[in-house]
Order: structure tokens, then C-alpha cells, then sequence
């Protein structure tokens, strides 16, 4: 926004100060004059190139696998039968001098560790090189182009020498 009004201010500005492109105005006038100007281009080629990507990749394997095939057995243990209270714990030397017992029937696992390979899917990063194609600016060139500019032609005095015709002479810069 500030660049156009800055634009409008300067050709209001201008309109005032010089009345058109061929008269004379308050200080001089703009001509329009023909013009050729250089510009450097750039030069440029299409490559190609490549960029590393990660990615992951399923993949199966086959691996040893410790397998615990065992059961549940079962025991019997003998425990004594005693109801008085000092003889369960830890102070059975001072039962009450029975001598009862019982069969309690219990599970214990044994164990049958067995190794078996089986299939496995598992993935893994994978590093792989993409290709892709940039524009590379290789050199410049110059080029002369034809436009137009504005230039401003100072108003000349009637007394002064600086116009091309000679002083006082009815050209139309005075």
C-alpha cells in the first residue's frame, strides 16, 4: 500500500510541475526518448540429482525360539495333622505330642525347555536414494533490451548559454 501511494504522489507531483511531455513547464519538461539498457540473465541448466530416504521394509526371518513345553505334575507330601496351636509355624519342637500326619496331594511344573525355529515378520529401516531434477543457474548472459524512458530537459534561461541552439534563439527550450 505504501509503495503506491508513493507511486500516486510522485506522478501528481510530476503533472503539476511539468504541464505535458512536450511543453515547457514551471522548471523544464520530460521527454520520452528511446533507450537501450543491459541486463544480465541468468543461464540456466536442468540436472539431476538424488536424496537419501528411510524407509521401512517388511521382512521375514526365521529364528530359534526357546519353547517351555512342560506340565504340571502332581505329589503328595506328608504334613503333620496336629490341631494345637504351637505346632504350626515356626515352633513345631513344641507340639503337643501327637503324632498324626496327613497326605496333601500338590502341583509342581516341570519344566521341558525345547528350541523350535519359527517365521518371523519384522521390519527394518532401509536407506534408500530417490532421484529428483533442479534447475542450476550455470552462467549469465547479457542482453541489450530497447524501452523508453522519461527524462527531464531543464528549462533554459533566456541569458544563459545552455542551450544547443545559442543564446536567445527561438528554438521552443526557452
Amino acid at each position: 500500500m505504501r509503495k503506491v501511494c508513493a507511486v500516486l504522489a510522485v506522478a501528481l507531483v510530476a503533472s503539476l510541475v511539468f504541464s505535458s511531455s512536450t511543453s515547457a513547464g514551471l522548471f523544464g519538461r520530460l521527454v520520452l526518448v528511446d533507450c537501450e539498457y543491459t541486463v544480465k540473465v541468468p543461464v540456466c541448466e536442468e540436472r539431476e540429482g538424488t536424496y537419501k530416504v528411510c524407509e521401512w521394509v517388511k521382512d521375514t526371518k526365521v529364528v530359534d525360539v526357546c519353547v517351555d513345553r512342560g506340565y504340571w505334575e502332581d505329589y503328595e507330601v506328608e504334613v503333620p495333622a496336629c490341631s494345637c496351636r504351637p505346632c504350626f509355624g515356626l515352633f513345631r519342637k513344641h507340639c503337643c505330642g501327637c503324632e498324626c500326619t496327613t497326605t496333601v496331594t500338590c502341583k509342581r511344573w516341570v519344566p521341558n525347555i525345547v528350541t523350535e525355529q519359527k517365521e518371523v515378520t519384522c521390519c527394518k529401516r532401509v536407506v534408500v536414494e530417490k532421484p529428483y531434477t533442479y534447475k542450476a543457474v550455470v552462467g549469465w548472459d547479457t542482453e541489450i533490451r530497447h524501452g523508453k524512458k522519461w527524462v527531464y530537459v531543464p528549462k533554459c534561461k533566456p541569458c544563459c548559454y545552455c542551450c544547443p541552439c545559442g543564446p536567445a534563439q527561438d528554438c521552443g527550450c526557452n
